[in-house]
């Protein structure tokens, strides 16, 4: 909870050890408090899980994974931590794909599932975890649709809530997005009629032609 310094001045003379100013007593060591806080960073990466059309980019019917990676960066432990996650209205969870380095998954991997939640627990100073999961872009993909964003929140009992961040971005507690190549869409209509009626039956028949 505090620094205490003390140094020494000697010579041809009695030492002399160094005095706090701020205090009354004369001679006695300078002592810093140091101030007793629960900090967390959290960082979201995205990656291609699945390449369901071999177009090497992210595209409609893709998976992607999502990694989130959490350490404590305060002086004391961050306690009662919890993740949470609603994904991107475009793509949908993978039900039974989050995994956790620690805690308990409370939402993810429950059918019916739509939404992410980790209950991790406490959070020594110095110490990380890591979780994962799945999301499936749909397909056919809005055409104004070009980037799928993401961003989860860790709260607990003693530490601000704190948004994910990108750190691919040099913004702070910025969601995480991922660029979407869009989907060419094609309409073919064919039509037919009968062009010689060499039967004059007024109707296709054998030896007649179509157009």
């Amino acid at each position: 909870t505090q620094v205490s310094n003390q140094g020494v001045v000697s010579g041809d003379f009695p030492s002399v050890p160094t005095d706090d100013p701020d205090t009354l007593p004369v001679g006695d060591p300078t002592i810093t408090p140091i101030q007793q806080q629960a900090r967390i960073s959290a960082d979201k990466r995205v990656s291609l899980a699945i390449d369901a059309d071999n177009n090497g980019r992210v595209s409609a019917g893709d998976t992607l994974v999502y990694r989130v990676d959490i350490k404590s960066i305060g002086n004391i432990p961050a306690l009662g931590l919890v993740f949470t996650d609603t994904l991107d209205p475009n793509t949908a969870l993978v039900v039974g794909s989050v995994q956790t380095s620690q805690g308990i998954p409370t939402r993810g991997n429950n059918p019916g599932d739509t939404s992410v939640a980790v209950d991790i627990g406490d959070l020594p100073p110095g110490a990380a975890m890591m979780l994962s999961y799945r999301a499936l872009i749909a397909n056919p993909l809005p055409a104004d649709v070009t980037i799928l964003s993401n961003q989860g929140l860790v709260t607990g009992s003693n530490i601000p809530d704190t948004p994910t961040d990108d750190p691919t971005t040099p913004t702070t507690d910025d969601p995480t997005d991922v660029p979407v190549t869009p989907t060419p869409l094609l309409g073919a209509e064919k039509d037919d009629s009968l062009l010689v009626d060499a039967t004059n039956a007024g109707k296709p028949r054998a030896g007649d032609t179509l157009q």
